[in-house]
């Protein structure tokens, strides 16, 4: 009977559970915006994953069709492409346009800062002449000297491709062409 008094006589929180609970929602909140990060964050990182699966893509279909792959990025535009070599020659003699595998479209194009990619810049890549070339053994490779077009060459240490803002890499690994996203 005790408890039925005690409970009819209580109108609202007490101090203590009041602080309490402001303290839980401010510990989840604070754990929910370190998981989630601000949606410009998360939209950068999702764009390096999705650069970063793309080249792995143009060495996988490099190796299996056994002519030279290469995606080519536009800084200007902030844009990149994948393409297939018209034949096994080095230097290639022509470049074609490719099916995109998530849409089954052609070109195999991407356009940042638009649609999805709203916000998210092609900053800089390392590649001679914006470009990574994948030979039909999947070694990587980019434009010598800097003078395009030249006869590509295997790249050395690693190289990168970097997205603003924020600076979020895609790394590719000379002699294998791992790529990573750090």
């Amino acid at each position: 009977m005790w408890l039925v008094n005690h409970i009819a006589r209580q109108k609202g929180f007490t101090l203590i559970e009041f602080v309490i609970v402001i303290l839980i929602v401010a510990i989840l909140s604070a754990a929910a915006y370190e998981l989630l990060g601000d949606s410009t964050t998360t939209k950068v990182y999702g764009t390096a994953r999705k650069i970063q699966s793309d080249i792995t893509y143009a060495q996988e279909q490099a190796m299996t069709h056994r002519v030279h792959y290469r995606v080519q990025f536009t800084t200007a535009t902030n844009s990149y492409t994948v393409q297939a070599c018209s034949n096994q020659n080095t230097p290639c003699p022509g470049w074609s346009s490719i099916l995109d595998p998530s849409t089954n479209a052609s070109p195999f194009a991407i356009a940042l800062n638009t649609g999805s990619y709203t916000s998210v810049l092609l900053f800089s890549t390392t590649f001679g002449c914006d470009y990574l070339e994948f030979n039909s053994a999947g070694v990587p490779m980019e434009g010598s000297a800097g003078v395009c077009p030249t006869p590509p060459v295997s790249i050395t240490g690693f190289k990168t491709v970097t997205l603003n803002p924020g600076g979020r890499t895609v790394t590719v690994v000379a002699g294998t062409g791992k790529t990573s996203v750090p």
